[in-house]
């Protein structure tokens, strides 16, 4: 049976700076089954080394199926390394799977994909070697994990959620209370749940997103519970479906409501906005060249590239049997990959062309 993919996320692997992983891209993938209670659906959480080569051109995307990348029978936490470059051959689980018991609603990487950090229904963030699969701190909440984000080095991890409050833990110093960052007046981060957390890392700068339509910015320099750390805000008059912010770039890319929005993270203004005819459950900027853009939508299972300045749509892929949740593109640019409720995860390349991937064969 096929399980929803609610979330994705690419990563750069750098060979450098991860000695035990060698060079290339990695995408997480999470899913959970929303028509079970928690107390007794199965969730699947995947991390994956991009899959198999893509030789020839096609509208048809490669696809990560169910006993690769998506919800499987059982709450599982999987690890994949990539294979050599010179073989191509298959991607290797490092590790026994691990079970748990909650939906994974947010998972990141740092920079070397040595750490993940993740979000759960079951009121805690959890931080995971990954070359181990073990636990390595969990960091219990008092509801709903909804969003997480991890810096660059691992040193700290960010989250929020339905307390609609933004923390900051240091895990260096797992035992102390974490910072919290609070709007002016108010005791907690967002007036709604907090759906979003992005760690601005050459600003020094927190970015959240919340279920009452702001997008907040807030001074990592300050925090312990005072409002001295609130930058500023944005309000939109629709709801913030999806914040992601664009690989190299100062850029994000919000969907709300019907609208595909651009921001830039320094100046914290829109630099330009498109109005789509449905509703944007996911939205993401080609890096580098931010010529094109991609979104996904909860209404239908279309992939659809539209220019960036003029709007105007230049494709519109079918693949998918079912709304599609999450959409994100690849470090380089050279790929996005979509999420859909069919329980698949399609990898699309934004010009056809050879491109080297490797493939998990179950």
């Amino acid at each position: 049976m096929s399980h929803p993919c609610c979330d994705i996320a690419w990563n750069r692997v750098d060979v450098r700076r991860a000695a035990r992983i060698r060079s290339g891209y990695c995408l997480i993938e999470i899913g959970w089954t929303p028509a079970l209670s928690t107390s007794t659906s199965h969730f699947h959480f995947h991390f994956h080394f991009t899959v198999q080569p893509i030789s020839s051109p096609s509208t048809l995307p490669h696809t990560i199926h169910d006993t690769t990348a998506t919800c499987a029978s059982r709450s599982r936490l999987d690890f994949f390394s990539p294979p050599r470059p010179s073989t191509m051959a298959s991607t290797t689980r490092t590790q026994v799977p691990k079970v748990t018991k909650a939906p994974f609603w947010s998972a990141k990487l740092n920079q070397d994909a040595s750490l993940a950090v993740t979000g759960s229904a079951d009121f805690s963030a959890k931080v995971w070697d990954t070359f181990s699969g073990d636990v390595v701190h969990t960091f219990q909440h008092d509801h709903i994990v909804r969003a997480v984000d991890i810096s660059p080095s691992g040193s700290h991890i960010f989250t929020g959620g339905m307390e609609k409050k933004l923390r900051r833990y240091n895990l260096s110093r797992p035992d102390e209370q974490p910072d919290q960052f609070v709007a002016p007046g108010s005791t907690t981060a967002h007036e709604g749940m907090i759906k979003s957390v992005i760690w601005d890392e050459p600003h020094r700068l927190i970015i959240s997103a919340g279920d009452d339509k702001r997008i907040r910015w807030w001074d990592a320099r300050q925090g312990g519970g005072s409002s001295g750390s609130f930058v500023s805000e944005l309000e939109f008059p629709e709801g913030l479906l999806s914040v992601e912010r664009s690989f190299g770039s100062d850029w994000l890319s919000v969907g709300s409501g019907k609208k595909a929005i651009f921001l830039d993270t320094d100046t914290r203004e829109i630099i330009f906005q498109h109005a789509l005819t449905y509703p944007v459950s996911s939205c993401s900027l080609a890096p580098r060249t931010r010529d094109r853009f991609v979104t996904g939508s909860a209404n239908d299972g279309w992939v659809r590239v539209y220019d960036a300045i003029s709007g105007e749509m230049k494709e519109e892929n079918k693949g998918h049997h079912g709304p599609v949740h999450s959409i994100a593109f690849s470090p380089d640019g050279e790929l996005y990959a979509s999420g859909s409720e069919d329980g698949t995860i399609r990898l699309w390349q934004t010009t056809p062309k050879n491109y080297g991937l490797w493939r998990y064969d179950a």
